[in-house]
C-alpha cells in the first residue's frame, strides 16, 4: 500500500468497509434462512431462491461494472453503486412479502455487482504491484469478516433483541450510506485522484472505449481464458454457495442444535477462513494459484460427504474449520488469477466479464439444492452440492493443454 500520502490508507480501508456491507448484505441470507422459512411459509426451493435471486442480480451487472470502470474510473463507479446498494437494503427493510422480498433482494444483489468490480480494481490499483492475491486477499478480509458477523447478527437482532429480520437490512442500509459519504469525501484528494487517473486513464469517447474493450475479448486465447476461469470457478462456486446456504439450517434441523447454538456455530468457517486467508493467498503466489485452487477443491469434496454423514461434534467442529479454510480462499484464488491474467488495461472489463458469467453458474446453486432438498430430505439434497465439484475439479488440469498461459496478461 502506498503510505506517502495518509489518504491512501483511509480510502483503501472505507473501501473495504463497503466491501464489508457489500458481503454483509448476501451473506446475511443464509442464517435467515430458517426464519424466513417459518415467518413466510415458504419451501426450502423458495428460501434457496432469494439467494440466488441475489447472486443473479450480482451477475448481471459485474461486466457492465468492469467496462463503467475502465471508462469512467474507479472513483465514480464505487461512489454511485455504494448509494444505490443502501437504497435497495432500505427497501428491502419494508418489504411487506415474499414477492416484493424476492425482487428486491434481485435488485440490491445488482446494486452490489455494480460496486463490487470497481472496488477490487480500486483495491489493486492502489496496492503495490506484483502482489494481486496478496492485496485482493487484505479486501477481502473485510468480506470475511462480513460472513462472520452476519450469524451474529441474525443472533443479537432476532433473539437477543425481538427485532424482526427487517431491521438488519435497514440497518445495513444505513451503514453502507454513511461509509459512501466518507469514501466521496476522502476521495477529493488531488493526489488520489491523479494515482487513480493515472491508472485507468481514457481519451477516447464511450463508443470508442466499449469497440475496443469488447475487441480485445476476440483473441482465442483469451476467450478459452475466461471460459476455463468461469467453469472452473462457477462451478466449484456453485457447490460451495448450494451447501453452505444450508449449513446453519442443517445444524439446527438435522443436527439438532438449538437456533443459536446453530448460528455460533457457522461463525466457524467464517472465522477458520479469516484465520488463514492471508496464509492461502500466500502459498498461491509462492506455489502456484492451481495448484492450491484443485487442492482446495479435493478437500470439499471429502468434507461435504463427511458433513452429511452421522458424525459426532468434534468431527462437525474439524469439518466446520477446513470448509472455512476452502469456502473463503476459493474467491480469493480465482479472482485474483482472473484479474492478474487479464490484459493490463482491460483488467476492470476482463474481470468483470467472468464475474458475470462465474456468477450466473454459481447463482444457482442455492436454488438447485434446495429443491433437492424438498425432494430427498435435508442431509442428501446437500450432497448434490457435489456435482459442482465434479465439473470443476477435473478442469483443472487441462489448463495447459488448451490455453498458451504466455499470451495472457
Amino acid at each position: 500500500m502506498k503510505t506517502d500520502n495518509p489518504n491512501y490508507i483511509v480510502v483503501f480501508v472505507l473501501n473495504s468497509i463497503l466491501f464489508f456491507f457489500s458481503g454483509l448484505a448476501k451473506f446475511i441470507y443464509t442464517p435467515l434462512l430458517s426464519p424466513l422459512k417459518n415467518t413466510l411459509s415458504i419451501s426450502s426451493t423458495q428460501a434457496g431462491s432469494l439467494i440466488t435471486l441475489v447472486y443473479l442480480g450480482y451477475a448481471f451487472t459485474r461486466f457492465p461494472s468492469g467496462i463503467l470502470t475502465d471508462i469512467y474510473g474507479c472513483k465514480k463507479t464505487i461512489i454511485y453503486s455504494s448509494f444505490l446498494t443502501g437504497l435497495s437494503l432500505l427497501l428491502l427493510s419494508f418489504s411487506p412479502n415474499y414477492l416484493i422480498l424476492a425482487i428486491l433482494s434481485f435488485v440490491m444483489g445488482a446494486a452490489t455487482g455494480l460496486y463490487t468490480t470497481a472496488g477490487y480494481t480500486f483495491s489493486v490499483l492502489i496496492g503495490k504491484r506484483g502482489k494481486e492475491t496478496t492485496s485482493t486477499a487484505l479486501l477481502e478480509l473485510f468480506g470475511g469478516t462480513a460472513s462472520f458477523i452476519a450469524p451474529l447478527a441474525v443472533i443479537l437482532f432476532l433473539e437477543n433483541l425481538g427485532y424482526s429480520w427487517n431491521s438488519l437490512f435497514l440497518t445495513a442500509g444505513i451503514g453502507v450510506i454513511i461509509t459512501s459519504f466518507l469514501f466521496a469525501y476522502f476521495m477529493k484528494g488531488k493526489n488520489i485522484k491523479k494515482t487513480i487517473k493515472s491508472d485507468s486513464e481514457n481519451q477516447n469517447s464511450f463508443k470508442e472505449e466499449l469497440t475496443e474493450i469488447l475487441e480485445v475479448f476476440k483473441h482465442p486465447n483469451i476467450r478459452k481464458f475466461i471460459i476455463w476461469a468461469t467453469l472452473v470457478g462457477g462451478f466449484g462456486f456453485f457447490a460451495i454457495k448450494g451447501f453452505e446456504s444450508f449449513i446453519p439450517t442443517a445444524l439446527a434441523e438435522a443436527k439438532n442444535y438449538s437456533f443459536s447454538n446453530a448460528n455460533k456455530l457457522f461463525t466457524i468457517i467464517a472465522i477458520s477462513g479469516l484465520i488463514t486467508k492471508i496464509g492461502v493467498a500466500w502459498a498461491a503466489d509462492k506455489f502456484g494459484v492451481k495448484r492450491i485452487f484443485a487442492t482446495i477443491t479435493a478437500l470439499n469434496l471429502i468434507f461435504f460427504i463427511i458433513f452429511t454423514l452421522n458424525v459426532n461434534q468434534y468431527m462437525i467442529i474439524l469439518t466446520l474449520i477446513v470448509l472455512g479454510i476452502t469456502f473463503k480462499s476459493h474467491n480469493t484464488l480465482i479472482n485474483s488469477y482472473v484479474m492478474k491474467k487479464s490484459p493490463e488495461k482491460y483488467q476492470g472489463s476482463g474481470f468483470g466479464l467472468f464475474s458475470t458469467l462465474y456468477t450466473i453458474i454459481y447463482s444457482l446453486g442455492p436454488m438447485a439444492i434446495g429443491y433437492f432438498i424438498d425432494k430427498y430430505g435435508l442431509l442428501i439434497g446437500m450432497r448434490f452440492s457435489l456435482i459442482g465439484i465434479l465439473i470443476s475439479l477435473p478442469l483443472v488440469p487441462l489448463f495447459k493443454y488448451f490455453i498458451d498461459e504466455t499470451q495472457l496478461g
